[in-house]
């Protein structure tokens, strides 16, 4: 009975404007029971072959069938050991093993049997050791492992004695003579050693594609009457006249297959699940720089940014030109000017120490030229002018009280312009409402230049609460979307995405399973920016504060995916690195996050609304500084764009995955 039927198979790569052939239209048989070997030059097509045998890679024609079915319906049966060893190098030998247990769903009793068994068999190093402590033909082996580990019926193993010392190889020679003998296992291998194949049942030797001669070791032998398989297979590729044809056809082709059985696969796998999310567990748990990047940056540029930015400045250097009376050393706040004496004194002094109260360092100057020169030399941040009839102004009601004093600020620091001017403002209000108590002068309160309504947030109101309503946003968007950049970029790049697939798991498995984990990630990150921010460093959320928590969980669970679908639309990592590059540009310029949306270009504004985080800005501006609840239209918003793009960017990950280069080389 035949097992593996490879029938008239091409596949070739675009190489730019050449078409460059890897198989060219091969035929191969493998019976059921017996060692097959392919034996070729490297880049002669047995990876390829043997890829396009486990679905890995779509052949442009022909057919390929296991059991008389394709290998993807049946991974249970089929053992596939890749040429990269593919393998979570963060993870223990034990810990490996049972990986694949999961995958395949092992019970834990036969697992540990067959664990016992391999181990012996294999000689593997203690189990607590990990894979990234391992030498290269260590590695093998347990690549080896976790290929036999479900017991296969179908052994399909590329390179597998390569770095491995020769009674190692003898004793898996042995063991796969046993296995193909009392259990009927076949098994395919590929190899380079040439005296390898004298082992096997048949072996295949290729060149350019096709199988120049397929026979038993001694068949091949007789026909050619030589005595050694190297001397074979060199005169076979040195025949010119009867290069690329079949010298020696195999008598086998065309046997009748054994179909075997297809396992009905369950919609949830508990022990699938339960595979993937432990191995994500103890990769993370050992990689430092991971755990720095997802848990602990975030947060930590969170809190600096509370700490470094907006806080209230201290010692900023006032000038004061008092035209009215210079010589307010005999004034303080506490020494106010009796009631008795308002129509006789004059209230500059109070004034100027009222605006000095307010954080800032007082300057005295004789004339306005002298601080203005000051101010040129940025001695000065800014400086306040008392004009002489100052205290006329502000009590005579005929008169034009706007422009009774004259303020002078460096208008190339914003932030700082704009405290300023908020201080002095401030201090000018509570200035006078004081004098019109004291001095019953009640109608000087309608009177005041400048009326403020404090809507949502006070005069004192700082700049730094503001901002950090974007910020508690931005950085758990942009490093959970670094994060699945570089897991899912280090999985591509071990092959062990591949190895997974391999072993039956579905591509709704693989992506729930990132996404349960980003869940967590994202809680924790949540947890921790809303315990910082209300318990550490006190600032006040007016609105709810889970509403808050839920805003950041969902953002990072949007920045996950985004990492995950650039990380699978770009096949090299540095493509992948520069699309989240841009991501993150777009973030700081086009989001409100440093400018609002409303002062943008024309041309950007449609970017910013199709952006994930503009609307959650808003939302989330709007709950924490005007208390606003969940059936407000900005939060329903938010949340509506935040689901939007979790389903957008889940469904065409899928979808994706699906159909980029045949779901399985990627």
């Amino acid at each position: 009975m035949s097992c593996v039927e490879v029938k008239n198979v091409f596949f070739s790569y675009n190489n730019g404007d050449k078409e460059e052939k890897i198989l060219n239209g091969i035929n191969m048989s493998v019976d059921r029971g017996t060692i097959y070997t392919l034996i070729g030059a490297s880049g002669c097509g047995k990876t390829t072959l043997l890829s396009c045998l486990m679905c890995i890679q779509k052949p442009q024609s022909g057919e390929l069938k296991v059991f008389n079915q394709k290998s993807a319906k049946i991974p249970k049966l089929i053992g596939f050991m890749p040429q990269q060893n593919s393998l979570v190098a963060e993870l223990t030998i034990n810990e490996t093993l049972q990986y694949f247990g999961h995958l395949y769903e092992m019970k834990q009793e036969i697992f540990d049997e067959r664990f016992e068994m391999i181990s012996e068999l294999l000689d593997l190093p203690d189990k607590n050791l990990q894979i990234r402590d391992l030498s290269g033909g260590e590695q093998r082996r347990i690549s080896l492992a976790a290929t036999i580990i479900h017991d296969p019926k179908l052994l399909i193993l590329d390179e597998p004695t390569v770095g491995l010392d020769f009674l190692l190889r003898e004793k898996i020679w042995e063991f796969l003579f046993q296995k193909t003998t009392n259990d009927n296992v076949t098994a395919i291998i590929t190899t380079h050693y040439i005296s390898e194949a004298a082992n096997a049942h048949r072996c295949g030797f290729m060149r350019n594609g096709i199988l120049i001669a397929e026979d038993s070791p001694n068949a091949i032998l007789d026909k050619l009457n030589i005595e050694s398989l190297d001397e074979a297979f060199y005169h076979l590729c040195t025949k010119k006249e009867n290069e690329n044809q079949i010298i020696l056809e195999s008598e086998n082709f065309g046997r009748e297959q054994n179909e075997e059985k297809i396992e009905e696969q369950k919609i949830f796998r508990p022990k699938i699940m339960k595979g993937l999310l432990i191995k994500e567990f103890h990769r993370i748990r050992r990689q430092p720089l991971e755990i720095f990047i997802i848990f602990i940056m975030p947060v930590f540029q969170f809190y600096l940014f509370l700490i470094a930015i907006g806080a209230i400045p201290n010692d900023l250097i006032l000038g004061i030109v008092n035209n009215e009376d210079q010589n307010c050393n005999k004034y303080t706040i506490n020494n106010s000017i009796p009631i008795d004496k308002c129509s006789e004194a004059t209230f500059s002094c109070e004034f100027t120490n009222h605006v000095i109260n307010n954080n800032f360092q007082k300057v005295l100057y004789n004339t306005h030229h002298q601080a203005l020169h000051d101010f040129k030399e940025s001695n000065l941040f800014g400086f306040v002018e008392i004009p002489k009839n100052f205290t006329q102004i502000i009590f005579d009601e005929t008169e034009n009280r706007t422009g009774a004093v004259e303020v002078f600020l460096d208008n190339s620091k914003y932030h700082l312009l704009l405290y300023t001017k908020s201080k002095i403002m401030s201090a000018f209000l509570d200035f006078m409402d004081e004098l019109a108590g004291r001095c019953n002068v009640n109608e000087l309160i309608r009177g005041r230049p400048i009326k403020f309504e404090e809507l949502y947030a006070p005069l004192s109101f700082d700049i730094r609460t503001t901002l950090m309503t974007a910020i508690m946003l931005s950085l758990p968007f942009t490093m959970t979307n670094i994060f699945a950049l570089l897991i899912i970029s280090d999985t591509r790049i071990a092959g062990v995405w591949n190895r997974t697939l391999l072993c039956g798991v579905k591509l709704t498995e693989i992506i729930l399973a990132n996404a349960i984990e980003c869940i967590f990630i994202s809680i924790v990150i949540a947890a921790s920016m809303i315990i910082g921010q209300d318990f550490i460093f006190g600032a006040e959320v007016l609105g709810s504060k889970f509403l808050v928590f839920s805003l950041i969980t969902g953002i990072c669970i949007v920045g996950f995916m985004m990492g995950f679908f650039i990380s699978i639309l770009c096949d090299k990592f540095q493509a992948s690195s520069g699309l989240g590059q841009l991501i993150t540009i777009l973030t700081v310029f086009t989001t409100g996050l440093i400018w609002p949306v409303e002062s943008l270009s024309p041309w950007i504004i449609p970017i910013s609304y199709i952006h994930p985080l503009t609307f959650p800005f808003i939302a989330n501006r709007n709950i924490i500084l005007k208390g606003v609840e969940i059936c407000h239209s900005s939060v329903i918003l938010g949340f509506f764009v935040i689901n939007a793009w979790i389903i957008v960017l889940a469904v065409s990950s899928y979808f994706l995955l699906k159909t980029k280069k045949f779901s399985r080389n990627f």
